[in-house]
């Protein structure tokens, strides 16, 4: 069984040998993501105090080192982990468990760094070398030793592969001599992951699934025989695809403190470390704009409705998600605005009865995913959830809430059914529609009932797209929309 740091990170029982008693020196300015450190801060500072938007300039006028020792001072450090990577974070808690001494040794005074350094457990200590600040013996360690060890364990990366070096200590406390010293050699070499692979992973390119709901529109609309409008809803699936794979990108780095603290989320990317802070935003940023531009080439309409569902996330990411019932709401409205898209990329005319239903339907989805979460706090003992507004005792009007929203779905597609679908010709046997309503509800029961078992994933759309049951339900309402539309 593995074991786990402080942090979350998994600690390896088995793999490379460590020497007790033979100290290991990281060497912070090539194993340390200073960028991600830093902007992980800042973030921290604004996610805790909204206000600090106005404050950072002003403490950037003083260099990075004062603005560094502000946030320092703004407390932002007990929300932040030494950003290593994973593979050195694990080796180097190994060898503290073992009883080995481990610290962090580099040429940049950073007041951050050494007070992020100073809260891990598993670290001794952070020292400046002054000679390798001034071109001086570079890349030799100098590490203050009682003397009971002649050598070291030396950890730096070169080429995206952090390479352990045996070498010798250096002279660094009086009566240490130099007898004995053997040249530096390589020990281990641990590579690290491949950052394409994590930006992948990060960007839920699964989720894609959920977009393909902007060609319900075309659809529902009749419009299945148009290839100009097929082909701009396409078009307006890669834009959306693309912003939300970005925000994707934004909100785990946003979330990282809280994500580590969670039993699944903790193994994203960002948040166990395979993924910098700097690389999330650096591909977050540009993989956005171009979505955007995307959806501009649609049309501006498009490239309207994606600004708007790109500021309802970010404003989901950074508050209203920590708010009680409002957040499925929102969750809903990201839905629907993904339809609009499609009814704007396509010219099809807005059907407010598809727009109600799926506020209704998808505010039912993500009760049921804010009702898993508070079935695993309670399994584990907890009180809240991190990062949301919820608490244990809210599951029963969770599960109210939810199940009302589903049966709200139901009786729209009902209403729907009687007051438009008889009267619109594009049906050529509206009898088949009466299929939806009593399909939709078990749609809906199912997934209340395995939220409930306590056997639904951390994402109730996600399980629907793998669960053979919902598959045949949804299979069964494409046969009823298809004898209705065919006649």
């Amino acid at each position: 069984m593995q074991r786990r740091t402080d942090e979350g990170r998994e600690v390896p029982d088995e793999g490379h040998a460590v020497d007790v008693g033979v100290p290991l020196v990281i060497d912070a300015d090539t194993t340390v993501a200073h960028a991600s450190l830093l902007i992980s801060a800042l973030l921290a500072h604004l996610k805790s105090s909204p206000l600090g938007l106005f404050q950072i300039p002003v403490w950037l006028f003083g260099g990075r080192c004062h603005l560094e020792r502000k946030l320092v001072e703004a407390g932002v450090c007990a929300h932040l982990v030494l950003p290593l990577e994973p593979g050195l974070a694990a080796f180097a808690a190994r060898s503290a468990a073992e009883g080995r001494a481990v610290h962090l040794q580099g040429t940049q005074r950073s007041p951050l760094l050494h007070e992020v350094a100073s809260r891990q457990s598993l670290i001794e200590g952070l020292t400046v070398d002054a000679a390798r600040m001034n071109g001086h013996a570079q890349g030799e360690p100098a590490v203050l030793t009682n003397g009971a060890s002649s050598i070291l364990d030396y950890a730096a990366a070169r080429g995206g592969i952090v390479e352990v070096e045996r070498r010798p200590m250096r002279a660094a406390v009086p009566g240490t001599t130099g007898e004995g010293r053997e040249a530096a050699r390589v020990t281990m070499r641990l590579p690290g992951p491949s950052v394409l692979h994590e930006l992948a992973k990060g960007m839920r390119l699964h989720q894609c699934v959920k977009n393909l709901i902007v060609f319900v529109p075309v659809i529902l609309g009749g419009r299945l025989t148009d290839l100009g409008e097929v082909a701009d809803a396409l078009v307006a699936f890669l834009a959306l695809s693309l912003v939300a794979s970005g925000t994707y990108l934004v909100n785990d780095v946003w979330d990282a403190a809280d994500d580590r603290k969670h039993w699944s989320k903790r193994d994203r990317p960002v948040a166990s470390g395979r993924l910098s802070v700097a690389a999330a935003l650096g591909a977050a940023l540009p993989i956005i704009a171009l979505g955007l531009l995307l959806g501009a080439f649609v049309s501006a309409q498009t490239a309207i409705m994606l600004l708007v569902y790109l500021a309802v996330t970010m404003a989901y990411t950074m508050h209203v998600k920590t708010v009680p019932f409002v957040d499925g709401v929102v969750l809903a409205g990201l839905f629907t605005i993904r339809l609009g898209i499609g009814a704007v990329a396509a010219d099809v005319p807005p059907s407010p009865w598809l727009f109600v239903f799926s506020m209704f339907l998808f505010a039912s989805l993500s009760y049921a995913k804010r009702h898993t979460e508070i079935a695993k706090v309670i399994e584990r003992r907890d009180k809240a959830i991190n990062g949301r507004g919820y608490r244990a005792v809210d599951a029963p009007m969770v599960l109210t809430v939810g199940l009302a929203s589903g049966i709200g779905a139901v009786m729209i597609m009902v209403l729907y059914i009687v007051e438009e679908a008889f009267r619109n010709s594009f049906y050529g046997s509206t009898v088949w529609l009466w299929g939806f309503p009593p399909l939709v509800f078990f749609f809906i029961v199912r997934v209340w009932l395995v939220s409930v078992r306590g056997e639904m994933s951390d994402d109730p759309v996600a399980f629907a797209i793998k669960d053979r049951p919902c598959l045949a339900l949804l299979g069964l309402l494409s046969i009823c929309f298809g004898f209705a539309w065919l006649g």
